[in-house]
């Protein structure tokens, strides 16, 4: 019986050890889920709060660009210029991209109506420089034909009549139309400016807001801005080539007195101006129109006005005028004689700086020629003071500067 026993016993050993290995197992994977549940419960709590915050920063984006309704109103657009103006300047800048936009409209708006109102003024001006023009010309046919009939010369008017008619020649009448359609396509070419900007703004919100899955708010609509902007270019291109016909004009016509000789140069410094204010219209044309200015500057010579006699404002942006440099006092080109002083340094035989020159008396001696109290005067004077010393030719003058002419953009 005990042999039953002990063989039953040493059989049943390796399934305690089995049933130990099992519970070892199960105890751990109870752990394991234990661990891994915390994990979780963990995990989502995190992701929770995570999705919290996602709220929240969708809240502030919104906020940031809408704002929170409360925001202090613009100043009125119906106001007066000065007066919007003023308020403008003094309201705060609202805390929202969307009530920037606003206040950026409102601006916008009032530069574009005091714009609108100096476009129509210059565009009457422009009208007026025309009418102004043809009466001039229907003038000038009259007196022509009074000048050339016969008997005219004798007659005490006829130095009037040759007067007027310089006064009133058309090179004067298209000089004037050409400076105020330069104004008008520099008024376009600011408009077109100030599109492609608000055209930029709104792009690039739109690019910054399209990842957060944010509209562009409305105020930054640019529907017509890339039509409007067209427009405008065209316009200033077209009335920049107007002012080239007109100065063109006058540059060629026959330069019979000095009323027309003048007119010629104020259209040449015009011209320079008009290229370099229609550089600044597409940046692409630009290099091109710069270098058509330089080229032109170096043709001044042909009206009587080289480029170093222009205004200084025009050589500067023209870069026409060299850089000052830092080197001896000589012309460009001449070299310093040999033997010549170092600058500073007294001339060979010269006395030094603080002494007397020679046949100049010492401080209380009396001078040549003068006798010496309780002294008889001498019969010659003094060695030295009748000799001939060499004097150092006076330094030249600067040039004077041309005076600039009266015209400017």
């Amino acid at each position: 019986m005990s042999v039953q026993i002990e063989a039953l016993e040493a059989k049943m050993m390796p399934l305690r050890q089995d049933l130990e290995r099992t519970q070892a197992q199960q105890q751990a994977v109870a752990k394991t889920v234990q661990t891994f549940g915390g994990q979780l419960q963990a995990t989502q709590q995190a992701w929770q709060k995570v999705q919290e915050q996602i709220a929240a920063l969708q809240n502030l984006n919104k906020q940031i660009l809408s704002g929170g309704g409360n925001e202090p109103a613009n100043a009125p657009a119906s106001a007066p210029a000065q007066g919007a103006a003023a308020a403008v300047a003094a309201a705060p800048v609202p805390a929202s991209i969307s009530g920037k936009l606003r206040q950026i409209n409102d601006v916008y708006g009032q530069i574009e109506a005091r714009r609108s109102e100096a476009e129509q003024l210059l565009k009457s001006a422009v009208g007026d420089a025309k009418k102004a023009g043809d009466a001039g010309a229907t003038l000038v046919r009259e007196l022509g034909t009074r000048i050339s009939g016969s008997g005219t010369s004798q007659r005490p008017e006829a130095a009037a009549w040759k007067r007027m008619v310089e006064l009133h020649n058309p090179s004067r009448f298209k000089l004037t139309q050409a400076s105020l359609d330069i104004f008008l396509a520099g008024l376009y070419r600011n408009r077109a400016a100030d599109l492609a900007a608000r055209s930029g703004m709104a792009t690039g919100l739109n690019e910054a807001l399209k990842p957060a899955g944010l509209d562009v708010p409305q105020e930054a609509a640019a529907q017509n801005l890339q039509a409007d902007l067209d427009a405008s270019k065209q316009l200033s291109t077209a009335t920049y080539g107007e002012a080239e016909q007109l100065l063109k004009d006058v540059i060629e016509a026959p330069r019979s007195n000095d009323v027309l000789g003048n007119a010629a140069k104020a259209a040449h410094m015009l011209q320079l101006v008009r290229l370099y204010s229609q550089a600044q219209l597409d940046p692409q044309a630009a290099a091109g129109l710069l270098a058509s200015a330089k080229q032109l500057a170096a043709q001044g010579d042909q009206v009587q006005l080289p480029a170093d006699a222009l205004p200084v404002f025009i050589q500067e942006a023209l870069e026409l005028k060299a850089p000052p440099t830092t080197g001896p006092a000589t012309r460009p080109g001449t070299a310093a004689p040999a033997g010549a002083p170092t600058p500073g340094a007294p001339a060979p035989g010269a006395p030094a700086p603080g002494a007397p020159a020679p046949g100049t008396p010492a401080p209380g001696t009396p001078a040549p020629g003068a006798a010496a109290p309780g002294a008889p005067a001498p019969d010659a004077p003094a060695p030295g003071a009748t000799g001939d010393q060499p004097t150092a030719a006076p330094a030249p003058a600067p040039a004077p500067s041309p005076a600039p002419a009266g015209t400017g953009q």
